[in-house]
């Protein structure tokens, strides 16, 4: 059961992103205007759409929120307001202008620093997880847990194979390891929660708004969104960007630092000889 000083909140959301969710289908494999923000950074006509459509929704019922999104200029007051919406319109931007179903829409609410509720909607997929705090998570309203395996053996991970074989990019080596492709780190996040992958990795600069969302759900289904040194992250900073991201299971977060951190730091020391 949903604490009632999160369920109107979360009840808000879970409509507005199940209507952003129509709107992201009705562009999907048809004709689309697309462009690049910056050089490797594409957005497109749904993502615009898409944006104002939450923003003209979440805020005209919560005027005194603040607001966090991929697609809207950053207002730096939403540092200083209680509750914030983190937004990301679509997330996959790429896969969704290619006609892959790995996008997704996000919404999530963030209170002190801390995702409270949040809402992954994968359309294409009939796929929707949600989860607010101490309430548990769920994918079409059922409820969803993490993979509960203690070995990194035979488990699945988003990513590319050659890049996690690769002895120059890894120190310590990685054990026989499943590999899938999917664009959306939310979405990434999300199939940890429900154990579909048994964790997430990205050395790639996230911002809120790729992880919010995803971060509650992970942490209600038992796991957890961590930065390399193995600490919770924090949201609604000044800067909203995060470094070297794991999204993992209690047994298997030492692990994956055993094998992160000697990567990252043979990358830094290889960074400051050039």
């Amino acid at each position: 059961m949903i604490h009632s000083r999160y369920q109107d909140d979360f009840d808000l959301a879970s409509e507005a992103v199940t209507e952003a969710s129509a709107i992201a289908m009705n562009y999907f494999r048809d004709t689309l205007k697309s462009w690049e923000k910056n050089p490797g950074d594409p957005v497109s006509e749904a993502d615009i759409a898409i944006d104002k459509f939450l923003r003209e929704k979440l805020a005209a019922a919560r005027p005194d929120y603040g607001w966090l999104s991929e697609e809207t200029i950053d207002d730096q007051s939403r540092v200083t307001a209680q509750r914030v919406w983190v937004v990301d319109p679509i997330d996959g931007t790429r896969a969704f202008i290619r006609g892959r179903t790995d996008f997704s829409v996000s919404v999530a609410l963030v209170e002190k620093g801390a995702p409270v509720l949040g809402v992954v909607s994968s359309p294409a997929n009939n796929a929707f997880y949600a989860a607010a705090r101490g309430a548990g998570s769920t994918l079409n309203g059922q409820i969803i847990s993490i993979d509960m395996r203690t070995e990194l053996e035979d488990g699945t991970l988003p990513g590319d194979a050659g890049f996690y074989q690769s002895a120059r990019h890894w120190p310590v080596p990685w054990p026989d390891l499943n590999f899938a492709t999917c664009n959306s780190i939310a979405l990434r996040i999300a199939r940890v929660a429900s154990g579909d992958y048994a964790s997430m990795i990205t050395v790639r600069a996230k911002s809120d708004w790729d992880i919010a969302a995803a971060d509650i759900i992970l942490q209600e289904a038992g796991g957890s969104c961590l930065d390399e040194d193995g600490r919770p992250l924090v949201y609604n900073q000044e800067r909203a960007r995060h470094e070297n991201i794991i999204a993992t299971t209690p047994a298997l977060k030492q692990p994956i630092l055993d094998r992160l951190q000697p990567a990252l730091a043979r990358w830094r020391a290889a960074k400051n000889q050039k």
